[in-house]
């Protein structure tokens, strides 16, 4: 919340609030989502959510630990999650926060569209083509 909510109107930061709580986080997983953590220390410091096999639905690192490649690390290991999965895979989607697209775009992340506003929740929809993955993967 620290990053994003300032950039979002009440009713968006509202709504991130409710999409990140942990019943709505179990439901998902029960759906079919995967959430991959990353720790230090023992403590939870980063998390990325991905839907339907090839949607990142979030991506957050703590503040104190920005900087040190760790969301990096996250998306590289949900791709090739969602490429073991479906290894014909052709496409990962992200609807990114605006504050987040310029790390997207230095992972291979082009916007598909401009940015869009959905119950109060801002954000530009970017996708990553597979063949155009960087060999870090």
């Amino acid at each position: 919340m620290e990053f994003i909510a300032p950039t979002f109107s009440n009713r968006g930061t509202h709504e991130i609030r409710r999409y990140a709580r942990a019943q709505r986080l179990k439901e998902r997983l029960e759906e079919g989502c995967f959430i991959l953590l990353a720790l230090w220390k023992g403590q939870i410091v980063g998390m990325i959510e991905v839907k339907e096999e090839c949607h990142i639905s979030m991506l957050f690192v703590d503040g104190e630990h920005h900087g040190r490649g760790i969301a990096t690390k996250l998306a590289d290991a949900a791709v090739k999650r969602c490429l073991k999965v479906d290894p014909f895979l052709k496409v990962v989607s992200v609807n990114s926060a605006p504050n987040s697209v310029k790390f997207y775009e230095k992972l291979g992340f082009v916007a598909t569209d401009s940015e869009r506003i959905q119950n109060g929740v801002r954000y530009i929809p970017m996708e990553l083509e597979i063949d155009n993955v960087n060999t870090r993967l």
